[in-house]
């Protein structure tokens, strides 16, 4: 006869490949115990993603660095890894492949958009996949978080005035070309109401 059962793996299990023990007993004609076992063992197929950022707050146009640390977490080696983020798309790799307990690190960039500071704070969505020996499928996500995104502040640009294009309000006249022309006929005016009064004070002279 035979029999079958199915386990659930726990968190303690699944952290390396583990021996399942089966062991049976019975009772021979005249009473005497009788006993076997055997074992099989189980591979663990594990993947797992840590992706970090360094700063918590951004302006829009700002380049933001991402890190992501993928680590084989299972017994036994995976092949055609992946990695994808939501907001940058896929990521290139510097290997496709990690042995049992191996972990690589690859950097990308994201350059922030208006459309992030809409609504902050700025999640984005790092997902890896990869396939064990058998080429059963396993995946894993992380998501890095940036509490404050803020718009740029407007570029005022102010317009220097030359002080020689200043009107004076008040001192010494100017001594250009128009204020000694100015100056000269003034000079002559006077001179003629000069004249022409002594010429009025000698004719009374005159009719005395």
């Amino acid at each position: 006869m035979g029999a079958s059962t199915s386990y659930d793996c726990t968190v303690a299990s699944v952290a390396a490949a583990f021996t399942n023990v089966a062991t049976v007993t019975g009772q021979g004609p005249a009473g005497e115990p009788v006993t076997d076992s055997d074992d099989a063992k189980v591979d663990v197929i594990g993947l797992t993603v840590v992706k970090t950022v360094g700063v918590t707050s951004v302006s829009v146009g700002d380049t933001v660095t991402y890190t992501y640390v993928i680590t084989n977490t299972g017994s036994v080696p995976l092949s055609d890894i992946t990695l994808t983020d939501d907001k940058i798309g896929t990521i290139t790799l510097p290997a496709t492949t990690l042995a049992a307990g191996q972990s690589m690190s690859v950097t990308a960039t994201y350059v922030v958009t208006a459309a992030d500071a809409v609504s902050p704070p700025l999640v984005n969505v790092a997902t890896a996949a990869g396939k064990g020996p058998s080429g059963q499928p396993v995946t894993a996500q992380d998501d890095a978080q940036i509490p404050t995104v803020v718009l740029q502040a407007a570029t005022t640009t102010t317009a220097a005035v030359s002080p020689a294009t200043l009107p004076k309000t008040g001192g010494q006249l100017e001594t250009g070309p128009v204020s000694s022309l100015a100056a000269g006929l003034i000079m002559i005016g006077a001179l003629l109401v000069l004249t022409t009064r002594r010429r009025s004070l000698s004719n009374g002279n005159r009719l005395g």
